[in-house]
C-alpha cells in the first residue's frame, strides 16, 4: 500500500460505509456466525475504499464497542451518531444486495443531504471477492480497471 504524505491525506475523498451489521433471525450460534461475517465485510470494505484512495468512514465497525446494538435506545444512539459522521462524507458506498432498517435510514440520510449513493454489488460472496481484491498478491503498481466479481452503480 503507497503512503500518502499528510498534505494528500486531507484529499482523501471520505466514504460512509453503508452495510449490514445486525444479524437475522436465527439460533445464537448462526446470529454470532453473521455478525463476524457482516464485520469482515465492514472491514474488508474499508480496507478496500482505502487503497482506492478513500478514507472510509464505518461507524458501525466502532459503536458496537462501547454501545450495545440489542438495546433499542443504544442502537439508536449509534445510528445516531453514525449520521453525524455521514455528515462529513462526500459519498456513500452501499456494500452487497441486503438492505437492513440501519442502512435505509443511512440512506435516506444521504439522499436529503445531497450526497451521492454508490453501490457495490457482488458476483458470488462479496466476503469472497473483497477479500480477492484487497489482498491481491500482483505487485503491479497499475490498477485493474475491472475489477471481476463487483459491480458499480451510481444512484
Amino acid at each position: 500500500m503507497r503512503q500518502k504524505t499528510t498534505m494528500e491525506l486531507g484529499e482523501r475523498k471520505r466514504v460512509f460505509i453503508c452495510s449490514p451489521l445486525r444479524p437475522r433471525k436465527g439460533t445464537p450460534k448462526e446470529q454470532q456466525m453473521e455478525l463476524f461475517r457482516n464485520m469482515e465485510l465492514a472491514s474488508l470494505a474499508c480496507r478496500y475504499a482505502v487503497l482506492h484512495g478513500c478514507n472510509p468512514m464505518a461507524p458501525h465497525l466502532l459503536h458496537p464497542a462501547f454501545l450495545d446494538d440489542a438495546n433499542p435506545e443504544e442502537r439508536e444512539i449509534g445510528i445516531e451518531l453514525g449520521m453525524d459522521w455521514l455528515m462529513d462524507c462526500d459519498e456513500l458506498w452501499v456494500i452487497g444486495d441486503r438492505i437492513s432498517d440501519g442502512m435505509q435510514k443511512e440512506m435516506e440520510a444521504a439522499l436529503d443531504l445531497e450526497i451521492p449513493i454508490i453501490r457495490l454489488g457482488f458476483v458470488g460472496d462479496p466476503i469472497e471477492t473483497l477479500t480477492n481484491l484487497v489482498f491481491d498478491d500482483d505487485d503491479d503498481e497499475e490498477e485493474d480497471d475491472d475489477e471481476e466479481g463487483l459491480t458499480y452503480d451510481e444512484d
